[in-house]
């Protein structure tokens, strides 16, 4: 085991030692929705399929809260690696309505300005 850092410290998160934490998971979803509040942001990702009886429903995967300030930090990275994606593989065809496959659609969303 490491020595603990001192608190004045400044911590370089790439230089720290990684572990998997036992409660890991990896999951598949082509649905997200947000519950934002005051003091926390909450992504709930979803996988939206036909069950065993034939019939579509949105089975939750998995469940992140975080503060705003790292909510920040997710989007600017999220922004960076779509921009590089698209840079290599051209524009992300979006889903929607029209073609019945609008996985995307948040119910209670404000819809988006245009």
């Amino acid at each position: 085991m490491s020595e603990p850092v001192p608190i004045n410290q400044t911590l370089k998160i790439a230089d720290l030692p990684r572990s998997r934490s036992e409660k890991f998971i990896t999951a598949y979803c082509n649905h997200t929705e947000s519950t934002p509040s005051f003091y926390e942001f909450e992504l709930l990702f979803s996988h939206i399929h036909k069950n065993q009886d034939g019939i579509a429903t949105v089975e939750q995967q998995a469940q992140i809260i975080m503060t705003w300030e790292h909510t920040l930090k997710v989007r600017d990275l999220l922004n960076r690696v779509v921009e590089a994606y698209q840079d290599q593989r051209g524009s992300i065809r979006l889903m929607t309505e029209a073609d019945g496959s609008d996985h995307d659609a948040e119910e209670g969303s404000a819809p988006e300005k245009g």
